[in-house]
């Protein structure tokens, strides 16, 4: 049986005010795409688009290459 990934989600507006936890991945519905927070950043970070997409397995990747939260930023932005 397949694995089911849900994530938090809400509208760009929603999210304007919203600063989830550290590596935390949310659901923009208004935009489409995948926001990655900081713990700091209200809003967080745009990081997969509807016409951009970066790949499970090239997430995975960087993921598990990654030393900290802010490495894993750099690794993200180079894709």
């Amino acid at each position: 049986m397949p694995s089911i990934l849900k994530l938090r989600r809400g509208t760009t507006s929603e999210h304007i005010s919203f600063t989830g936890v550290e590596g935390e991945l949310t659901a923009d519905t208004s935009k489409d795409c995948v926001v990655l927070h900081d713990g700091l950043t209200a809003g967080g970070f745009e990081v997969a688009m509807s016409s951009t997409h970066i790949s499970i397995v090239d997430l995975q990747t960087e993921v598990a290459a990654s030393a900290d939260f802010a490495d894993f930023k750099t690794r993200i932005a180079g894709l």
